[in-house]
């Protein structure tokens, strides 16, 4: 193997982790676009030289010298250090954390990655970080064995309305878990609150807790800019807050038919108004229904089967309006889930179990991964849909 170009730092070279989280909290800076990746130089200093000496210019393109294989002379410098391809092989990635602790991802060629970022990172002093063949070389060791991966939402931000317990924190969970920084309200539930932000903090994300009730217009359009503007933007929306009473027409209160209406409809309204304000291209906007909109297996459910027919025409017509915006809007509709407010060994358990293809409850991560679908870039041909995820009950 020939020799390396100039001064080399010395490396050590151990066995990559797969860290999810290393990069959720970081700004998005870049874009796939066809089979190139593209890395927006404007957020990198003039210091910053790679390829052959090629400095990189001020713009939003990917220069030639992105892609070392390995040569003798393809270099990638950062000020005085310089890791040669000749050396340990093609370079999958760079990082370089300096010591305000600010990350910058220098270059990445390898087809499994698709985020670039800039922003804090858990790790102190100068690091430098060469992600090489599957393995990590770095003068200064991080913390953590680290390795880039796919996250498809890294980058967005994200509001769940009622994202403390059930679906809703399951819903919180994955999207953070797919490189979202996520916001969410609650009203009652502030231990589990707390828990879910701090533990998706604590574990590389970005996670904000906020008290809202959604009966309340002026806390809903409240919450929608709080997100915004302290996690900088707004691209998804996901409006699962939800009551449920039971009783029979002729003993149903009043108060429990404005209650209802007002979280299951009037708050999804109010919610999606604000947020398309923030929202941009790519925007999504998903509500969560329910099957009895479309069948109600038991008596007392006239109401809650009402609120959730609303949301399908609140879905349809929404889509329509946001479409022009390329924002999309659906409506998940999930069969019996196991959840507090219907759990897997409550009164109505075995009749619903018996109405269903699959007999068994569905969980609130197999509701949260379609949700996180969705979200997605692979989901931007989907709008104004009602989609079901019920094991059969609707079959």
């Amino acid at each position: 193997m020939p020799d390396p170009v100039g001064p080399q730092p010395h490396f050590q070279k151990r066995p990559a982790k797969r860290i999810r989280h290393l990069l959720a909290q970081l700004p998005f800076i870049g874009v796939r676009h066809e089979r190139r990746l593209i890395l927006d130089t404007r957020l990198l200093g003039p210091e910053h030289r790679l390829g052959r000496g090629r400095e990189m210019p001020d713009v939003n393109h990917r220069p030639p010298g992105l892609s070392p294989g390995i040569q003798q002379r393809a270099n990638i410098r950062l000020g005085l250090r310089i890791v040669t391809p000749a050396q340990f092989g093609v370079i999958d990635a760079l990082l370089h954390v300096d010591q305000d602790q600010r990350a910058v991802v220098m270059n990445i060629h390898n087809e499994s990655v698709r985020t670039f970022g800039s922003g804090r990172l858990s790790q102190s002093g100068s690091i430098l970080v060469a992600i090489v063949d599957g393995f990590w070389l770095s003068e200064t060791c991080p913390t953590e064995n680290i390795m880039i991966e796919h996250l498809k939402l890294a980058g967005k931000v994200a509001l769940v309305q009622g994202g403390s317990r059930g679906i809703g924190a399951a819903i919180v969970n994955r999207l953070a878990k797919e490189g979202a920084a996520v916001a969410f309200t609650y009203i009652n539930s502030e231990v589990n609150a707390l828990e879910i932000q701090d533990s998706i903090n604590a574990n590389g994300g970005r996670a904000l807790a906020i008290r809202a009730d959604s009966a309340d217009e002026k806390a809903i359009r409240q919450a929608v800019q709080t997100t915004a503007e302290t996690l900088g933007r707004l691209d998804i929306l996901v409006n699962n807050a939800g009551v449920l009473a039971i009783a029979p027409l002729n003993e149903f209160s009043m108060q429990d038919f404005d209650k209802t209406l007002a979280i299951n409809v009037r708050s999804v309204f109010i919610a999606s108004q604000e947020a398309a304000r923030h929202m941009e291209e790519g925007g999504r906007i998903i509500n969560i229904g329910s099957t009895n909109a479309e069948r109600m297996p038991f008596a007392g459910g006239a109401t809650y089967a009402m609120s959730k027919s609303a949301l399908i025409g609140l879905t349809k017509g929404m889509a329509r309006d946001l479409g022009p915006q390329g924002i999309t809007v659906n409506n998940v509709q999930p069969g019996p889930v196991d959840t507090d407010m219907n759990p897997e060994h409550g009164e109505f358990a075995e009749s619903l179990k018996a109405l269903m293809a699959l007999p068994r409850y569905g969980k609130s991560e197999e509701i949260a991964s379609f949700v996180a679908y969705l979200a997605g870039p692979e989901a931007g041909y989907i709008t104004g849909a009602s989609l079901t995820i019920d094991g059969g009950f609707s079959a």
